[in-house]
């Protein structure tokens, strides 16, 4: 879901890092269109809440567009995302067991932007986090490919069935320009 291109010998999914970019993606080019370009802050370094304040700020503005509904990053991003805010120590006093009344806790248990959740999926490449909008992004189904079932096969050396699951889709837009992503950046 992150790196395809569409364009690769065996053709994968359109990738987001294709999708959230300025080049061209469904045979628009950005730098032709300026709307059909996506958010980007490619600057290398550490992540900083101003880089993500700037980028929700920017892919919400304008007509036909919806706010960003979701963040998606690495683990990496994700951990520094959760030490650049305040830390809060809770203790429960509605709680009086024993075993629970020596119990602090510490962190968080979900991270959110400004009301956004923030997620962190092991696939996203190291250093990106993308800025994502489900009323601006789908993902096409081919009906004929939608997880249909080839033939079956018998090996000639083995007891056994083998059938192959095939799904073919696309993933795309109506509005590049509710899309981003902030790439290279660090811990």
């Amino acid at each position: 879901m992150y790196t395809g291109t569409g364009n690769e010998v065996r053709p994968q999914i359109v990738g987001l890092q294709t999708l959230v970019d300025d080049g061209t993606a469904g045979e628009i080019s950005g730098a032709t269109y300026a709307d059909w370009r996506s958010y980007l802050e490619e600057s290398a370094g550490a992540l900083s809440i101003a880089q993500m304040k700037t980028a929700r700020n920017t892919i919400n503005q304008g007509k036909g567009g919806s706010p960003v509904g979701i963040i998606v990053t690495t683990q990496t991003l994700f951990e520094k995302y959760e030490s650049l805010l305040t830390p809060t120590y809770q203790m429960d006093p509605l709680v009086r067991s024993k075993e629970v009344e020596r119990l602090g806790d510490v962190g968080f248990t979900a991270l959110a932007y400004a009301g956004v959740p923030v997620v962190f999926d092991l696939a996203v490449p190291s250093g990106e986090m993308y800025f994502l909008n489900a009323k601006n992004l789908s993902l096409y189904v081919h009906e004929k490919a939608n997880m249909k079932d080839t033939e079956a096969n018998r090996p000639v050396n083995q007891h056994l069935t083998v059938k192959h699951i095939v799904m073919r889709c696309a993933l795309g837009t109506n509005r590049r320009k509710s899309l981003g992503k902030l790439t290279g950046k660090t811990a």
